[in-house]
């Protein structure tokens, strides 16, 4: 466990070291909230047709 003070003195390099995603997760991650987005615009717009 790290106390606030001592993270308070982590530069960035050492906070994203630490705590960063990877590329390739933040990657994944990205795409997946995008894909997530376009299906509920695909069901609002089959609940519609439904209607």
């Amino acid at each position: 466990m790290f106390s606030p003070d001592l993270v308070g003195g982590f530069d960035d390099d050492m906070l994203t070291d630490l705590a960063g995603e990877n590329f390739s997760t933040a990657s994944r991650r990205n795409d997946l909230v995008s894909m997530a987005a376009r299906l509920r615009e695909a069901l609002d717009i089959a609940k519609r047709a439904v209607l």
